[in-house]
C-alpha cells in the first residue's frame, strides 16, 4: 500500500514539474532560437527559384528579426527594442541572395563591377510587391558587393506595407527584375499560411 503511495506521489511530481517547464517556456522562443528559426531547413518564408544558372532566393524577415539582429545582446531591452521598431514601421523586410552556378561566377564578378550602380539604386525602381489589387513599392533597397570574395549577390529590401494590412496576412507576390544577371523578372509567391507559421519569442 505504502509503495503504491509513494508511486502516486513521483507521478504527482513529474506532472508538476513537466507543467512548470512549459510554464517557462510559454512566452515563446529565446531570441536566439527565433533568429536560428528563419535560418532553418525548410522554413516557409524563404522562397527559391533558378533561372538561367542563377539561384535566387528571397526570404520574408520580421522588423524584429531585423532589429534584434543588429541591437549587440548588452545593449537590449525591452525600451530599445521597442525604439528600433517604432523607427522601423511601415516596411515589410525581404533578404534576397542571388548565387551564380560554378561557371557562371566569373560572369558575376564582372558584371557586378560594371552594373554596381544599378544594383546599388536602380533595382529599386524595379522591385515591387502585389498584395490584392494593389501595388506597393520598394522604399529602400540595400546592395552588398560581392568583391569577387563572396560567391552570391546579396539585398536588403524594405518594401511599403498596404495601408489595411500593418501584418503580413495575405498572399504576396515580390516581384524582382534582374537587369545585370539574367534580364528575367523573377515572382516570389507567398501565402498567408506562411506567415502563420513565424513563432512568438521573449527577451531573457
Amino acid at each position: 500500500m505504502l509503495v503504491r503511495k509513494n508511486k502516486h506521489w513521483s507521478v504527482v511530481t513529474l506532472l508538476l514539474l513537466l507543467l512548470a517547464v512549459a510554464g517557462c517556456n510559454s512566452g515563446g522562443l529565446t531570441v536566439e532560437q527565433y533568429l536560428a528559426w528563419f535560418g532553418r531547413k525548410g522554413c516557409p518564408l524563404n522562397k527559391t527559384q533558378e533561372v538561367r544558372g542563377y539561384k535566387y532566393e528571397l526570404h520574408y524577415v520580421t522588423p524584429d528579426f531585423m532589429a534584434l539582429k543588429e541591437i549587440p545582446r548588452e545593449q537590449l531591452t525591452r525600451s530599445v527594442l521597442r525604439k528600433d521598431l517604432k523607427e522601423r514601421e511601415g516596411l515589410y523586410y525581404f533578404l534576397l541572395r542571388i548565387t551564380p552556378a560554378a561557371e557562371k561566377l566569373g560572369e558575376l564578378k564582372d558584371r557586378e563591377s560594371a552594373e554596381i550602380s544599378w544594383f546599388s539604386f536602380g533595382s529599386q525602381q524595379t522591385t515591387m510587391m502585389i498584395a490584392g489589387r494593389d501595388t506597393m513599392a520598394c522604399k529602400m533597397i540595400q546592395f552588398e558587393p560581392s568583391m569577387g570574395i563572396l560567391p552570391y549577390q546579396s539585398f536588403s529590401i524594405g518594401i511599403a506595407k498596404p495601408a489595411d494590412s500593418p501584418n503580413p496576412d495575405k498572399d504576396l507576390v515580390v516581384e524582382f527584375y534582374d537587369k545585370v544577371n539574367t534580364g528575367e523578372v523573377i515572382r516570389f509567391k507567398y501565402n498567408e499560411e506562411d506567415f502563420k507559421k513565424i513563432p512568438q519569442y521573449k527577451l531573457q
